[in-house]
C-alpha cells in the first residue's frame, strides 16, 4: 500500500467519527476530539504527498470540530494553530508544482493549483 492510500484512509477514518464527537460535551468526546487532532498533527510530516482532495478533506474536518461547539480552549488553539500549519506547509510544497521554481518538475505543473484551494466548509450561524 503506498502512502497516498495511507493518507487517504485516515483521514477517511477520521472523518468517520466526527459524527461522533459533535454531541455533548463530555470527558468522552473531549478525549475523541484531542485524539482527532493529535491524529490530523501526526499526518503533517505527510503533507508533500497530499492531493487537493486530501487538503480540503483535513481542513474539512477541522472545520468541522470547531463547528461542533464541544472544543476545549486547548483544543480551539490546537485547530488554529493546526489549519495555519497545514497552510504553511501547503504553501511551500506548492513549489514542487511550478515548473520554474528551483527544484520544479514541469511534469506537475497541472498538479496543484496555485494557492490554497479554498476549504469546501460552512460555517453554521
Amino acid at each position: 500500500m503506498d502512502i497516498a492510500t495511507i493518507i487517504s484512509l485516515a483521514l477517511n477514518v477520521i472523518t468517520s467519527v466526527l459524527p461522533l464527537v459533535t454531541g455533548a460535551q463530555n470527558s468522552t468526546t473531549i478525549t475523541a476530539i484531542s485524539n482527532l487532532i493529535q491524529q490530523l498533527i501526526n499526518l503533517l510530516p505527510t503533507i508533500e504527498q497530499w492531493s487537493v482532495t486530501e487538503y480540503n478533506v483535513a481542513k474539512n474536518i477541522i472545520a468541522s470540530l470547531e463547528n461542533s461547539g464541544n472544543l476545549t480552549a486547548d483544543q480551539i488553539q490546537a485547530t488554529t494553530d493546526l489549519k495555519a500549519q497545514i497552510d504553511a506547509q501547503w504553501s511551500a510544497n506548492l513549489n514542487q508544482f511550478d515548473p520554474d521554481a528551483p527544484g520544479g518538475d514541469p511534469a506537475n505543473a497541472s498538479a496543484a493549483p496555485a494557492s490554497p484551494p479554498v476549504s469546501t466548509a460552512t460555517t453554521s450561524t
